[in-house]
């Protein structure tokens, strides 16, 4: 009989993405997302407009248990529905901007008050609610009544996710 071997490795982590508008949630597929954050599709629906995105972190512990967790992202859509990477990246808090000298007494604050700033205005902190709707997608063995979530899909002719 051979036995199970066992490891003491921690299990792979597996990101999803759902964007949270006033439709009610949607499943955003990685294909989907990538070709967004390579702006090769547009989502005219939301041109224009900040749309909140949930990234979870689903971790698998065993055989029939899971750990999610997830964080709130804000993503910005310029006037022709794509995602506005530069934005994103300009705002967003870089570490590695500065190196600092040591008999320098003088600490330099931009870091700081851009990190708070990126995170006042691109992240939001999900609820349990939305955690549980979350769980009840990724979870095989939902309750009766709990379908998946439905697909978010671009309207326009030129990205078609299929």
């Amino acid at each position: 009989m051979l036995a199970k071997r066992q490891t003491t490795a921690p299990s792979r982590i597996s990101v999803r993405y759902y964007l949270w508008s006033a439709e009610g949630p949607q499943r955003i597929t990685e294909r989907l997302h990538r070709e967004l954050f390579e702006r090769n599709v547009t989502m005219p629906q939301f041109a224009g407009t900040k749309q909140r995105v949930l990234e979870v972190f689903v971790q698998r512990l065993t055989k029939t248990h899971y750990s999610i967790s997830g964080r709130g992202i804000v993503y910005p859509f310029d006037a022709n529905g794509f995602l506005d990477v530069k934005t994103l990246a300009l705002e967003g808090p870089l570490e590695i901007s500065r190196f600092r000298s040591p008999e320098v007494k003088i600490v330099d604050l931009n870091p700081s008050i851009r990190r708070r700033r990126f995170q006042q205005q691109y992240t939001w902190k999900p609820s349990k609610t939305m955690l549980d709707d979350v769980w009840c997608d990724i979870e095989p063995r939902r309750a009766k009544g709990h379908r998946r979530l439905p697909l978010l899909r671009s309207l326009s002719s030129r990205g078609i996710i299929r």
